[in-house]
């Protein structure tokens, strides 16, 4: 028997834990200090400290192009893209990658479609342009939808790293968690987004590094890329276009594609943390290469993410570790992974720990910067008294910073026994993204759409959204919808190992069946339940979410226009709308016609030069 044939003995990544030297802890912890440094930096020995709102949600307006670019991107990208996505290409093969296109079309259409309107208005917070659209209440429903956002979204940011230093060195996840979190919420709070930024571009380096690394050595070590390839394409993961059209299936094209983009329209068009970026650059044309930059980086990141679960697949082809109970959760087998290889290169487990933690802590801190300037903006400052100093409203704005930080810890043990780290991700930010880009788009593509109508559209679409995803989590959760998984084996495992091959395991109808048998014979890990008694509404697809909860939104906003009585086109401001729906609306619209006077005398300016160069 050859060696590549020979079964392989599991408990070695058991072991794992004893690999994690003092390097390893030295680099992680170095990470950690550094970015506690750059905080303490700009907060105390900056030439400009962080003492004014400008300077503490701005930063003064006069950061580069650069370092704003892979802060953005670091934003972006948590430890749920860097050991979700490889889990989730592991356990359900490759068609997730294809959400790499709906990355392209939300950067078009921010570009497009939003960022010129937010730019021009030059604002604090997105949240205010609805202010002045509309009124109000529709204002703070959009600030509260976008705290809601990030309050579900930022314990998930948290949770997963610290489950991944649990599995490779078994330290508490309740003991790490707020230790980690703290130093997030102290470079945060004294830095303000300077500190963020500049923490952000040294935590994107730590990533790519970690990643290009694994991946290097994991490709030599196991046999190449084509190695890689071949074992995924034997067991059905290399898929791209499941062309399925009913919504129901788990991951189609169409979905990860499509449904999927509006998370990203909503993430790259509207949302604070974005926009707080745009407004940074000096020229609307920075704005929209800070935009390209950065979702370029995030396809980057994605690609390298999916070849790990990829690569992950090819090298334990034969010894399934979720069947073998080597791992509980999928999201582990990135992190066990990396310890298998530790031996042969000192140092990586403890490089690999901090950019996953790198990329958790850039996610926090912008959210928490960019979460306490709408908190200050939109529920505190209209109570204050209008001449508060710029150092009292920076003070107040450090205060809000902890105490949401602290909130987002505590909710982490809620978090924790949520199933499925992407898809829960995903599925909690679907429940308020279709009905905040609803909000945006009454606003920005129908003129008509009035405040009452797109308060109620909005609040319709929150709760549908809400129903629908805490109904999917229920039954996920408790056994009434599983997705098929793809074939694995335990033909190299040895037995036995925190499990009996012929042990028989029982599923909520209570039949028995044989795990290991059923694994033999290409099945999934688990027998479908039968989904008559579920309602189908729960059993679609997470990756639909945010079109629902926009076109729910969108249209019960309309409706309600119409029965309530639209808006005069007269009390709209012609520039409250996009640029491609502005020429239709003109004539109409307050301030139209003068600003199309002002473009037509600039294209016959323009024109009448052109001529007068010609004959000369």
């Amino acid at each position: 028997m050859s060696n590549e044939d020979a079964p392989r003995p599991v408990w070695a990544s058991i072991s794992a834990q004893q690999n994690f030297s003092t390097l390893d802890y030295s680099l992680f912890a170095a990470m950690l200090v550094v970015s506690v440094i750059i905080g303490i930096y700009f907060a105390f020995f900056a030439k400009k400290k962080q003492n004014t709102s400008s300077e503490y949600l701005m930063g003064g307006r006069n950061i580069g192009l650069a370092p704003v670019a892979m802060s953005l991107i670091a934003s972006y990208i948590s430890g749920i893209t860097l050991l979700g996505v490889p889990g989730e290409v592991y356990v359900y093969g490759t068609q997730f990658y294809a959400i790499c296109l709906g990355s392209i079309f939300a950067g078009l259409c921010s570009a497009l479609f939003f960022i010129p309107v937010f730019y021009e208005l030059q604002l604090n917070s997105s949240y205010e342009y609805l202010g002045i659209r509309f009124d109000q209440k529709v204002h703070v429903l959009g600030s509260f939808l976008f705290l809601l956002t990030y309050l579900l979204y930022i314990p998930v940011v948290i949770y997963i790293p610290a489950l991944a230093l649990n599995q490779v060195c078994g330290v508490n996840i309740h003991l790490v968690t707020p230790i980690v979190s703290l130093a997030c919420i102290f470079y945060t709070t004294l830095g303000g987004v300077k500190a963020v930024v500049w923490t952000d571009a040294l935590q994107i380096v730590l990533m790519f590094g970690s990643l290009i690394s694994v991946v290097v050595f994991g490709t030599i070590t196991f046999g190449g890329f084509e190695r890689v390839w071949q074992r995924n394409a034997e067991t059905n993961r290399i898929e791209f276009f499941n062309l399925d059209l009913d919504p129901t299936t788990r991951h189609t094209f169409w979905g990860t594609a499509f449904g999927l983009s509006i998370n990203y329209i909503n993430d790259f068009s509207v949302n604070q943390v974005l926009i707080q970026r745009c407004l940074i650059m000096q020229t609307l044309k920075e704005s929209r290469i800070l935009v390209t930059i950065s979702l370029g980086g995030i396809v980057i990141i994605n690609t390298i993410c999916v070849y790990i679960g990829m690569q992950i697949f090819a090298a334990h082809y034969d010894c399934d570790w979720m069947s073998a109970k080597v791992v509980r959760e999928a999201e582990q087998l990135f992190p066990n992974y990396v310890m298998e290889m530790a031996g042969s290169v000192p140092g990586l487990p403890g490089f690999f720990m901090a950019g996953v933690f790198s990329a958790a802590l850039s996610s926090m801190s912008t959210a928490l910067n960019s979460m306490s300037g709408v908190v200050y903006e939109d529920f505190i400052s209209p109570f204050l008294n209008s001449n508060t100093s710029e150092e009292r409203a920076s003070f107040i704005m450090k205060i809000i910073s902890a105490v949401l930080g602290i909130i987002c810890v505590i909710l982490v043990f809620i978090i924790e026994n949520l199933e499925g780290v992407v898809q829960s991700a995903l599925s909690l930010e679907g429940i308020t993204c279709g009905p905040m880009l609803g909000i945006f788009v009454l606003g920005l593509f129908f003129p008509w759409a009035n405040s009452t109508g797109t308060f109620v559209g909005s609040i319709t679409g929150l709760v549908i959204m809400g129903i629908i995803c805490i109904g999917n989590q229920f039954a996920i959760t408790n056994g009434y919808i599983q997705s098929p998984k793809n074939p694995v084996s335990l033909d190299g495992c040895t037995f036995p190992l925190n499990f009996t091959r012929n042990a028989p395991l029982q599923d909520t109808n209570g039949s028995m069946y044989h795990l290991y048998a059923a694994l033999q014979t290409n099945a999934s890990y688990l027998e479908h339940v039968p989904l008559n008694d579920i309602p189908w509404i729960f059993r679609v697809s997470y990756t639909w979410y945010g079109l629902i909860g926009l076109v729910t939104s969108v249209v019960v906003g309309l409706i309600v226009t119409a029965i309530t009585g639209p808006n005069e086109l007269k009390d709209v401001h012609i520039k409250h709308l996009t640029p491609p729906i502005r020429s239709l609306f003109y004539k109409q619209c307050k301030g139209g016609e003068r600003n199309q006077k002002v473009i037509m005398n600039g294209l016959n300016h323009k024109n009448h030069a052109s001529k007068k160069n010609t004959t000369t």
